[in-house]
C-alpha cells in the first residue's frame, strides 16, 4: 500500500519526453500557505510550458481526504475557472490555446525561466507561463495534537523536458508553532522556521504534511524506518564478523 501510494503521489503519468515534443513542462514552482484559522491551505503554482498553439491544455487536480478545490483563478483577479470534467477523486478542464491570454495565461520570454532550458532559437512554439491560484478547503485531519494536512498540486497533462533535472520546486508554510513530524515526498526538507521545501523530476500530484501542534517532536514512519535499516545493517554487520571471527579461529584450533 505504501509503494501504491507513492506512485500515486508522484503522479508517474508525466513521463520524460524528447526536446522536439510539441508541448512539454519547462518548470512548476509551487508556494503553499497552511496560515489559516480555517484549516484551508491557499496555494499558487506557475507552470512555465511550451506549446504549438494547435492542442488544448488539460488542467487537473487529483483529490485526497475531505479536501476540496471549487476551481482555480490564472490571475489574482481574473475568472474563477471550473473543473468540467471528473472521474473518481480526478477533476479537470481543457483550455483552448485562443482563450490562453483572454484567461489570463501569460505570454513569456523564452529566457524567463533562467532555471529551464531554452528549446533553441528556430523554435516556433510559444513559451506560456500558468500563474494559478486555489483553496484547498478542509485540507487538514486533525487528531488530538497532532494533524495531516494534504496539497494537491494543480498540474497540466503535459510531460517535462527530458534531462533537464529537477523540474518541480515547492515551498510550504506551516504554522510556526508546528513540530513537523514527516512530509510526502520524503525528500521534503526544513530550509527556514517553518519553511519547508521539495525539489522533484516530475510534479507530484499531492504534498503532506503531518505535524504536532503542541510542539512536541515525535519520529514519524520515515525515521522509523531509518532506523530499523539501521538495526538490520548493524545485526549483518555483527553476524558477518562472528563468522569471519570463527572461520579465522578454526585453523588455529585445528593445529593445536
Amino acid at each position: 500500500m505504501r509503494a501504491l501510494g507513492m506512485l500515486l503521489g508522484l503522479g508517474l503519468s508525466l513521463t520524460p519526453c524528447h526536446l522536439d515534443a510539441q508541448s512539454a513542462v519547462r518548470s512548476v514552482a509551487l508556494f503553499a500557505d497552511l496560515n489559516t484559522d480555517d484549516g484551508s491551505v491557499e496555494v499558487r503554482v506557475d507552470i512555465d510550458f511550451v506549446s504549438d498553439d494547435t492542442a488544448g491544455l488539460r488542467v487537473e487536480l487529483l483529490g485526497f481526504g475531505n479536501g476540496t478545490v471549487v476551481g482555480f483563478r490564472a490571475t489574482t483577479d481574473g475568472p474563477l475557472i471550473r473543473f468540467a470534467e471528473r472521474s473518481g477523486s480526478r477533476e479537470w478542464v481543457v483550455l483552448e490555446s485562443r482563450d490562453f491570454e483572454r484567461i489570463g495565461i501569460e505570454r513569456i520570454d523564452r529566457d524567463a525561466s533562467p532555471s529551464a532550458p531554452s528549446l533553441g532559437p528556430d523554435s516556433a512554439r510559444t513559451y506560456w507561463r500558468l500563474a494559478a491560484s486555489y483553496v484547498v478547503n478542509n485540507a487538514r485531519i486533525t487528531r488530538g495534537e497532532t494533524v495531516r494536512v494534504h496539497i494537491p498540486v494543480l498540474t497540466v497533462a503535459l510531460p517535462p523536458l527530458r534531462d533537464v533535472g529537477d523540474v518541480f520546486h515547492a515551498e510550504v508554510l506551516v504554522p510556526s508553532y508546528w513540530s513537523v513530524t514527516d512530509g510526502f515526498p520524503t525528500a521534503l526538507r526544513s530550509t527556514a522556521d517553518g519553511m519547508y521545501a521539495v525539489d522533484l523530476a516530475v510534479a507530484p500530484s499531492v504534498i503532506s504534511v503531518r505535524a504536532r501542534t503542541d510542539g512536541a517532536w515525535r519520529p514519524g514512519l520515515p525515521v522509523i524506518l531509518d532506523v530499523l535499516a539501521g538495526f538490520i545493517l548493524l545485526a549483518f554487520v555483527v553476524i558477518g564478523w562472528r563468522h569471519l571471527h570463527s572461520v579465522a579461529s578454526t585453523p588455529a584450533a585445528d593445529a593445536s
